[in-house]
């Protein structure tokens, strides 16, 4: 610092330390000692902690902000410093930047110690476009905060590419780079700018709007509810995409067309210096106006049938090319997915289906030592229901519901106000699951509904296994904290005396219908079966995560979007498919069923890591006390697995809501009562 200060102070004339501050202010990101650099009076940081942005979204941070210490995306309004971002050297794909702490394994496999960042100039150009089309479409509040996209560069990298005795560099890429930024952003909305004029301008725009968070993104996973910019269905598709060309034929139009190349992953690579994908690609074509709804015609442009997804909303449908309609908000057309074997694709707008076919989304949440986890994907399921402006069926054990009450009581109340159906799920640590049967066979009848009941209405210490009176637990604690009885008890017993023990408990409890695992399946005919005084839940077939169970589940549907077969995997025509092949003169009942730990963990759910001994749902569960702190088993999914299973399951809720009649287990028990009367 101090060699650098006298440098300052020669070129400027002075050797006034406040003069030379007021030059040199500004110091890079990386490896810091942050209280040292604020003694010597900078304020201003450039590159480093950005960075992370790009193990979840697969691009930088977009804006300058007030950075707080611990987790590099957070922010604190009343830091000292201003963070301007920037990214490393263009051009290279490969690791930079310590990965932060904390970060899930699913989104660093592959990576030694440092950040994967495609830095290559596709990469980069299609980093850029995303970057300007959330500037156009940010609301005349945040489009103030200044919008920054740069980079780092060593003196070298600018040498010719044929200096003698040296590697080629990369003075070519920047060119061609910089040519392509002049021509098409450079005076329409962009211009050049040093890292002191970007200070003083988020400076400005920070007293012009005092309080206002200029960015913050804080969970250390992919969240698309805390995603900081509004275009989430563009960054979700141009993940991994490389720019390829521009189609200018529409311009006279107003009309904008992108030409990119969409993988599923990481895959780009540089191999002899040229950029080469090492996975399979699609063309996708990004599209947007300078005016309100103009229609062209895009068939001599795009072959076949494609999907469109709605820039914000990520919302899809499949358009008719020869008549497309572009407005403002960009659009992200992609080649529609193949159906599986033996199926004929069929968009889900097209799906055919019996009348008023019925479908409940039942997911159940199990408790298991991930809350995060678990927390954000209930939330983003929330999200996907209420923007097809359906309800979910939610089944909750009394475990995870103390955890979230205790940790996370935001998930409690956002589940509350979106009205979402809660029903009641039996794991371990109750004793009336799988092999805790032997520990109430030798009770009297009377014993028995005694102690079933006690179970329902008092906390279970998972460390010792003993009642706490003075609590509330089991189906009375999980009522109690939602306000109202879940409609349906999900006991799993296999000893008919318990389970019937059980079934009148849940019924007195204010339950009004239960998943029948081991009874007999629902009647062709008549929908509705009663077992132990409780409906049983009607489903003439599933969709679902699990093993062919007597014809009617669905073979791991869910597990199979995890594989490198996954292509051949799509639920919504699987269900378009079971719909089709309906004999039935009734509307079939569908439940499609997910837990919530599938969309990120694999090898079963993750409670069988905690309460089991050894691998596999076949194992014997442990007596209690419970061990809480046995080490979890379960394998996270890459960030590209979870996605596939994001894409599939969001495009059969979609499929759902537009074609279906999507029901929660309160509307189930109304169908039946109004059948019976």
């Amino acid at each position: 610092i101090a060699a650098v200060d006298k440098l300052i102070g020669r070129i400027i004339g002075s050797d006034d330390p406040k003069a030379i501050r007021k030059v040199n202010r500004t110091i890079t990101g990386h490896f810091l000692d942050m209280e040292m650099a604020a003694k010597k009076g900078f304020d201003t940081l450039t590159g480093g902690r950005n960075e992370a942005m790009n193990l979840f979204f697969d691009h930088d941070v977009y804006n300058p902000w007030r950075p707080a210490m611990g987790w590099p995306l957070s922010e604190d309004l009343a830091s000292h410093w201003v963070l301007i971002p920037q990214a490393p050297v263009p051009g290279r794909i490969g690791e930079h930047c310590p990965i932060p702490q904390g970060v899930p394994e699913e989104y660093t496999q592959g990576m030694r110690q440092q950040i994967w960042q495609d830095l290559s100039i596709p990469a980069l150009q299609r980093k850029f476009l995303h970057l300007y089309l959330e500037w156009r479409h940010s609301s005349p509040d945040t489009r103030h905060s200044p919008w920054v996209f740069g980079w780092h560069e060593h003196t070298n990298d600018l040498f010719p590419d044929d200096a003698q005795g040296r590697q080629k560099k990369l003075r070519r890429e920047l060119v061609e780079y910089v040519e392509w930024l002049n021509a098409n952003f450079i005076g329409r909305g962009a211009r050049y700018a040093n890292t002191d004029e970007v200070r003083d301008e988020f400076l400005a725009w920070e007293k012009a709007h005092p309080k206002q968070s200029s960015f913050h993104y804080p969970v250390k996973t992919r969240d698309w509810v805390k995603y900081p910019y509004q275009l989430k269905g563009l960054a979700r598709e141009l993940m991994y995409a490389h720019y390829a060309q521009e189609i200018t034929a529409f311009k006279d139009k107003g009309v904008h067309v992108h030409k990119l190349l969409k993988t599923d992953g990481r895959n780009w690579t540089l191999r002899d210096g040229k950029v080469v994908c090492t996975g399979a690609t699609k063309d996708l074509h990004l599209l947007w106006s300078d005016r309100d709804k103009v229609t062209i015609d895009l068939s001599g442009v795009v072959k076949g049938e494609v999907r469109q997804v709605a820039g914000g909303s990520g919302s899809e449908s499949v358009p008719d090319t020869r008549r497309l309609t572009v407005s403002e908000e960009p659009i992200v057309l992609l080649p529609c997915e193949p159906a599986a074997k033996g199926e004929t694709a069929r968009p889900p707008s097209a799906i055919r289906h019996p009348q008023s076919a019925i479908i409940t989304f039942a997911v159940n949440v199990h408790d298991w030592p991930h809350l995060e986890e678990s927390a954000a994907t209930v939330l983003r399921l929330i999200g996907i229901f209420e923007k097809n402006k359906v309800l979910g069926d939610f089944y909750f054990t009394p475990q995870i519901v103390e955890h979230y009450e205790q940790k996370r009581p935001d998930v409690i109340q956002r589940l509350k106000q979106s009205g979402m159906g809660i029903s009641y799920h039996v794991r371990p640590p109750h004793p009336t699951y799988g092999g805790f049967d032997g520990r109430l066979r030798d009770l009297d009848d009377a014993a028995l509904a005694k102690t079933l009941r006690d179970y329902e209405t008092y906390r279970l210490d998972p460390t010792t296994g003993e009642l706490q009176r003075d609590k509330a637990g089991g189906y009375t604690y999980v009522a109690k904290v939602f306000g109202r009885p879940p409609v349906v008890a999900s006991p799993q017993c296999r000893d008919p005396r318990i389970r019937a023990a059980a079934l009148k408990v849940y019924a007195e409890l204010g339950a009004k219908m239960v998943v029948a695992y081991h009874e007999s399946g629902t009647k062709l005919e008549q929908p509705f079966e009663r077992i132990q005084g409780l409906l049983a839940r009607p489903s003439d077939f599933s969709i679902t995560r699990w093993a062919a169970g007597g014809g009617k589940e669905e073979s791991f549907w869910w597990s199979m979007l995890d594989t490198p077969r996954a292509a051949e995997f799509n639920p919504a025509a699987r269900l378009q498919s079971r719909l089709a092949a309906w004999k039935g003169s009734r509307p079939p009942f569908i439940t499609a069923l997910i837990h919530e730990n599938d969309f990120s963990r694999a090898n079963g759910p993750g409670w069988n890591a905690i309460y089991y001994d050894g691998e596999g749902p076949r194992s014997r569960p442990k007596q209690p006390p419970f061990d809480l702190n046995t080490p979890d088993r379960s394998r996270p999914r890459t960030a590209e697995a979870r996605e596939r299973i994001w894409k599939a399951y969001e495009e059969l809720v979609a499929c759902a809501a537009a074609n279906l009649r999507v029901v929660t287990a309160e509307e189930i028990v109304k169908l039946a009562f109004a059948a019976k009367r």
